[in-house]
């Protein structure tokens, strides 16, 4: 579902009071991101948004810094999950990776998934200020991301010894007010993808938790190389009474044990699919399952 609707004289669609502006611009977390957005990022308006007044122009560059804040912790967050996943699985092929995590946190993995694939360019902030700005309420995909990306940060624990972005909790009320000026979104589908975002937020934080249960399995000693500084008689604690050797599983060993079991049940599975197809007739298997559709890793899916 997207929106093709246009702002009056090719202004922002969000108006952020003036007083919170202030604030914004007093935390010295945010200055240092819009340095670093200045000089990285591009400034040029494209031409469908060239001809506006430098209050429009500055405007576009604040919320499109502001949007940039909101965002790119969620990116960073994902890069560490797929790092995380990629070590524990050992594997470097990007489907294998959501099977690290599980229920809500799996959801909201492969969800971060699909849509930095697909919208890496926005997430980034690449291209024009006004077209990045424009874009978040483009799709409820975009509205849900960034609604699921305040929620996440206001349940996160603030460091009070280094340079921190400011509370962006605000931008809440600033989307509200977007999607009700929107004509297509408007009040009962605000309420609807705040409510799926809330369960997109509630899947990162879970993510969070397993990403530190990923760490301590990578970084346990089972997995470091075996120090031999000094010489222990183990054969009286690892030998059996048959005589053979007692080998504890490590947990990396109970983590793969797992997925291999999951591997067997969905080939199973799949096994079971393909002999029914071979098994019974067309006509029979359509009235078994009259709305049956292929499905494949989407955007559109839920998150």
């Amino acid at each position: 579902m997207t929106s093709t609707y246009s702002t009056p004289h090719g202004a922002s669609p969000f108006v952020i009071r003036p007083e919170v502006v202030d604030i914004i611009n007093d935390s010295r977390g945010f200055q240092i991101l819009r340095s670093y957005l200045a000089g990285t990022q591009d400034h040029i308006l494209c031409e469908e948004h060239f001809e506006c007044s430098e209050e429009t122009y500055e405007e576009w560059i604040l919320h499109r810094d502001i949007i940039h804040a909101v965002v790119m912790p969620v990116v960073q967050l994902f890069n560490r999950a797929a790092d995380l996943a990629q070590a524990a699985l050992c594997s470097t092929t990007p489907d294998d990776w959501e099977l690290a995590f599980r229920d809500d946190a799996r959801d909201a993995f492969l969800s971060l998934q699909c849509f930095l694939e697909d919208e890496g360019d926005w997430c980034h902030s690449e291209g024009c200020p006004a077209c990045v700005v424009s874009t978040t309420l483009s799709s409820d995909t975009h509205i849900r991301f960034v609604i699921a990306a305040v929620l996440l940060s206001e349940s996160m624990p603030v460091s009070s010894e280094s340079v921190t972005l400011p509370q962006l909790s605000f931008f809440l009320g600033v989307m509200r007010s977007a999607m009700l000026d929107d004509p297509l979104w408007g009040a009962s589908f605000s309420e609807h993808l705040y409510s799926r975002a809330e369960q997109f937020s509630t899947g990162m934080r879970a993510m969070i938790e397993q990403c530190k249960e990923l760490e301590a399995l990578v970084l346990s000693p089972a997995n470091s190389p075996v120090r031999t500084s000094h010489k222990m008689d183990f054969s009286n604690v690892l030998q059996k009474d048959d005589g053979t050797i007692k080998v504890s599983p490590s947990e990396l060993a109970k983590r793969q044990a797992k997925l291999r079991q999951e591997e067997e049940a969905y080939l199973q599975m799949l096994a079971h699919q393909c002999w029914g197809h071979v098994a019974l007739p067309r006509k029979l298997r359509l009235m078994m399952k009259p709305n049956a559709i292929s499905h494949k890793r989407s955007l559109t899916c839920p998150v």
